[in-house]
């Protein structure tokens, strides 16, 4: 007779797994904070943002961001409810129903703030809009929230809801103003016009193209090799990083 062994039932193969007890855990994480399993995860993640942002407004749905509410679960007494109007501090008023938030959002034009109920259903019903403009100023407004929030615990610095939004679309201009550039700088080329530019060695020998980079105000210098074959296979690379104020030439040698 066989002995009786545990199946996980919550893997295909019976096996435990972290991986699979991560995802059990997951959803019951999310199936106690409002339902957030009924969120279009996938396009929150596709939000034109900072990943910071998209970061913190996925850490508020689950409730795991540092208000009053959270820190006295876990014996952290740090006095009193929200520090903008004395009321219970959780992720929902923080960042829908306090005055100071729904003066922000007035200021930016939404102020029906108070029809939803959680900060998840508010997240939901801005998720489904078409317009990925509108998504990604709203999840910046709520960026912009948390940042002027804890300047004003750490720092004792308040701010009017325009202020708020004035800084998060700032900073949302700059963001996609840095990535306009960057995808200029990145722009796809063939690498058959890389190859153009560069010469093989003659056959069964390798070569070596060298760069450095020069570090004035630190003082220091960087270079870096990449050797290749005669038909243009990567062979070794190496690089390094070293005190100093040197010519160019030097670097590279």
């Amino acid at each position: 007779m066989m002995r009786g062994r545990g199946f996980w039932h919550f893997n295909k193969n019976g096996i435990y797994s972290v991986k699979s007890a991560y995802h059990v855990l997951s959803e019951d994480h999310l199936i106690s904070f409002g339902q957030l399993g009924g969120l279009n995860w996938k396009k929150l993640w596709l939000v034109p943002v900072p990943p910071k942002v998209k970061n913190l407004v996925r850490r508020a749905l689950h409730n795991i961001i540092p208000t009053v509410a959270n820190l006295q679960t876990r014996k952290v007494y740090i006095g009193g409810g929200c520090l903008k109007c004395s009321a219970f501090e959780d992720a929902d008023h923080g960042f829908l129903t306090c005055p100071c938030a729904y003066d922000c959002w007035e200021s930016f034009g939404f102020g029906e703030v108070d029809q939803f109920a959680s900060l998840s259903s508010f997240v939901a019903f801005i998720l489904a809009l078409s317009d990925k403009q509108p998504i990604a100023r709203s999840f910046m407004i709520l960026w912009g929230l948390w940042v002027k929030r804890n300047q004003l615990v750490w720092q004792g610095k308040s701010c009017t809801g325009q202020d708020v939004v004035d800084m998060a679309l700032s900073c949302l201009a700059d963001w996609e103003a840095s990535q306009s550039c960057y995808q200029q700088y990145v722009s796809p080329v063939s690498r058959m016009s890389i190859v153009d530019h560069w010469f093989p060695p003659p056959m069964s020998f390798y070569k070596c193209n060298i760069d450095a980079g020069i570090f004035e105000l630190e003082k220091k210098f960087s270079y870096a090799a990449v050797v290749r074959d005669s038909s243009g296979n990567f062979q070794a690379t190496f690089s390094g990083f070293q005190d100093g104020v040197v010519l160019p030439k030097l670097a590279e040698a």
